[in-house]
């Protein structure tokens, strides 16, 4: 029932500039009879000369209950760190209704309508 991609990349390079970095993500999803369940964890992290030049965080959980072959509810929520996009925490929750325009196995389509709750 749980499909999805883990990524894990890394480098470094010395010479005339020294670098390092470091990135994961883990997407994963479940997909029941009624229930759909989507998580992420992002992690990206890169260094240059000893000086953190980018350091991003990211998890998302997205629970989905299905109405019908098309229609579902859904709730989200993200949280998510980026200092050098000028937030260190940001916060967002949001709930609604949805449905599968498309839904090919190489094409999908939602279209998703709820408020939505931020903080940064």
């Amino acid at each position: 029932l749980w499909k999805g991609r883990v990524e894990v990349g890394g480098f470094i390079s010395e010479g005339n500039s020294d670098l390092k970095g470091l990135t994961a993500i883990v997407d994963l999803q479940r997909e029941g009879l009624r229930w759909r369940h989507k998580f992420r964890l992002q992690a990206d992290y890169q260094e240059s000369a000893d000086v953190t030049t980018r350091e991003r965080y990211l998890f998302s959980y997205e629970p989905n209950y299905k109405i019908d072959d098309g229609a579902y509810i859904y709730g989200a929520a993200l949280a998510e760190s980026d200092r050098f996009l000028g937030y260190d925490s940001r916060f967002s929750l949001s709930a609604g209704a949805g449905y599968g325009v498309i839904r090919e196995p190489s094409v999908t389509l939602n279209v998703d309508l709820g408020p939505a709750f931020r903080e940064t």
